[in-house]
């Protein structure tokens, strides 16, 4: 195998591709990326994997001498190709590759290629074109659970498209988000996909990329002009959030702006460190929202403008900082806040909705200087 390629391509499709190899992996082969270069179509194929979800990117007008494929290991060869000039040529056989940009060469060894997992994709007969995913995977996956192997489907995100629109939602059972993005598809699917292969997704997707996507055999398959990602299906009934959304019911609403509210509750968890337990406070005040923290670091608090308030009741309520700290991160514009009687916070801005739960408020703990401050009096 021979032929040279521009560095920026080779870089960029490599770095898509090291997203999916599967990194610390006990296997090597797991970690590698199988480069196929292909002499008639003038073509280069690179193939990743982790064992669940396959991954290939394809770079068209390659200068080529020799065909072949072989195997090596992704980080590696991204970094020698992140040394190289304007130009680099790959060489190699079944035993090492050879880069070379400039006066460099570098020698890596290379893998087995038949050991590489290489899936039978049987490409689907009906597929339907979906744009957006980026911004769709964006404001829903955060809320899915972290915890992983308690419940698989409440670690996905579900996704329904129709002509007219899609959706994403996610939930971990405490809380719950779903995204809308109008005209992204032009037909119907309905798909529930765990939080791993989405991050992958992700990270290889730009916000104006389209993919043809189809379901075949339990798995799925998006495809565009120099992208196939293939990844499982995941079985089961997810929640019905759309219902519980819909039967939300306000006793107390405001609209604020949503970076108003981002920047004042991220100024909050600025007391927050490592191992503390923390919980942001949050009360409707007049013509203001007041928003505080205390852990055994310090106490914040920060207020912001917002009109429409109806009068709360109560002094406020806790929530969890972290997520709606996502939520908010990810919106835009005017932001409507609602709050049933129990405290439950219903947030939505640009076609995304977020409910969260309270909680009680954090115990704050001592920090552990002063604890030793007291051990040394008792014993004085």
């Amino acid at each position: 195998m021979l032929f040279a390629v521009k560095r920026e391509e080779m870089l960029n499709a490599l770095k898509a591709v090291s997203c999916a190899s599967k990194k610390g992996s006990d296997n090597p082969i797991l970690a590698g990326v199988l480069i196929q270069a292909e002499q008639p179509s003038g073509h280069i194929l690179l193939s990743s994997t982790d064992g669940n979800s396959f991954l290939q990117k394809r770079i068209f007008g390659i200068k080529m001498k020799d065909a072949g494929q072989i195997l090596l290991n992704a980080e590696l060869l991204k970094r020698c190709v992140e040394l190289g000039e304007e130009t680099v040529i790959i060489a190699g056989d079944n035993k090492c590759g050879t880069v070379l940009s400039g006066k460099s060469r570098i020698v890596l060894q290379a893998m087995p290629c038949e050991s590489f997992p290489m899936p039978q994709i049987s490409f689907p007969d009906r597929t339907i074109r979906i744009s957006g995913l980026k911004s769709l995977i964006r404001r829903s996956v955060f809320a899915a659970s972290e915890k992983k192997g308690e419940n698989a489907v409440l670690e996905c995100v579900r996704f329904c498209f129709t002509n007219e629109t899609g959706t994403a939602a996610a939930t971990d059972a405490a809380a719950c988000a779903v995204a809308s993005l109008p005209q992204c598809a032009d037909g119907e699917l309905k798909i529930i996909l765990h939080q791993d292969p989405l991050s992958i997704l992700y990270a290889v997707s730009n916000n104006n990329d389209s993919y043809f996507v189809g379901v075949q055999q339990g798995k799925i398959i998006f495809m565009n002009e120099d992208t196939v990602f293939v990844t499982h299906l995941v079985d089961g009934q997810f929640a019905d959030v759309d219902m519980f959304i819909s039967n939300f019911k306000s006793e107390n609403r405001t609209l604020t702006d949503s970076k108003a509210m981002y920047k004042a509750v991220d100024r909050c968890r600025v007391a927050v460190q490592d191992n503390t337990d923390s919980s942001i406070h949050i009360a409707l005040e007049q013509d203001e929202i007041a928003v505080s923290m205390a852990t055994c670091y310090g106490t914040i608090k920060d207020k912001v403008k917002a009109s429409e308030i109806s009068p709360m009741q109560s002094d406020g309520f806790h929530y969890n900082p972290v997520k709606i700290t996502a939520f908010l991160k990810n919106a835009s514009g005017p932001l409507e806040i609602l709050f049933d009687k129990h405290g439950c916070m219903l947030m939505k801005a640009n076609q995304s909705i977020y409910f969260v739960a309270p909680r009680r408020p954090a115990k704050i703990q001592q920090k552990k200087t002063a604890k030793k401050n007291e051990q040394l009096k008792l014993a004085a």
